[in-house]
């Protein structure tokens, strides 16, 4: 079957969102503080060849390599972009482990819930072949 029946359909109840499940942002400063044109890398017009460097090794390089191939970006290009991201190392998560969160002073952690019309559940529907 492509399509469900109407009849085992959820239906959301419109309810005010509780006060605990908001998102509640809280800026305090600017988080771009620090970044000022003097202490931000300076990318070269001429950049040097890649070098691995701590976080930016080979074989990240072979996948930005393969994701932009000759046909999209030329050869001096590539090697721009292979210096920024040398340059600016630590802003990439290669790996789960590696991916960072919002910052718990600027955003609260959120509660998430669902909510159902009482005596609505859908029926579980036993396999033709159990009964």
């Amino acid at each position: 079957r492509k399509y469900k029946p109407i009849s085992v359909k959820v239906r959301p109840v419109k309810a005010d969102l509780p006060e605990d499940f908001r998102i509640k942002r809280n800026m305090t400063g600017n988080p771009l503080i620090r970044l000022t044109m003097e202490n931000m890398p300076q990318l070269s017009p001429n950049p040097p060849e890649f070098t691995p460097t701590g976080h930016y090794m080979q074989e990240q390089k072979e996948i930005i390599d393969k994701n932009y191939a000759e046909d999209f970006l030329w050869e001096e290009e590539r090697k721009l972009v292979h210096h920024m991201m040398m340059l600016q190392e630590q802003a990439f998560a290669w790996t789960a482990e590696e991916a960072g969160t919002f910052r718990e002073d600027f955003f609260l952690p959120v509660g998430l819930r669902k909510q159902y019309l009482p005596g609505r559940n859908a029926r579980i529907r036993a396999m033709s072949g159990l009964s």
